[in-house]
């Protein structure tokens, strides 16, 4: 079996994020960056990416990872929180959840009283 090799072009990924929003030039452009940005490193990814408006992630851990390399863009967890203690750190860092099911829902209602001063959108 061939291995298979991708080189990431920052100047090219920069070009075409300034693209877009150019073309969409009164829309917020959110950067999908999941899964290691797609298996393309995220580290190399947010540094041409850094003038999203927003990034998408699809775990906390990820949202996480986006916090320690500095970008402080709002990031949204596509997937949600996957377990009650995660719903906590996703309120205090400020992350942008998708509700997908019930329970998801029930975990924010319980912590969001705990931090009521916090400013947190949701996504249903």
């Amino acid at each position: 079996m061939r291995q298979a090799t991708v080189y990431i072009d920052r100047n090219a990924l920069q070009y075409n994020l300034n693209r877009v929003k150019q073309l969409a030039a009164n829309s917020k452009i959110v950067s999908m960056v999941k899964a290691n940005a797609y298996g393309h490193g995220i580290k190399d990814c947010l540094a041409a990416l850094n003038a999203s408006d927003a990034f998408g992630v699809a775990c906390l851990q990820e949202g996480l990872e986006i916090r320690e390399l500095g970008f402080q863009q709002p990031v949204t967890l596509i997937e949600g929180v996957f377990s009650e203690d995660e719903m906590p750190i996703a309120i205090e860092q400020k992350f942008e959840c998708v509700i997908h099911h019930q329970q998801q829902f029930e975990w924010l209602i319980k912590y969001k009283q705990k931090y009521i001063a916090q400013d947190l959108k949701v996504w249903v």
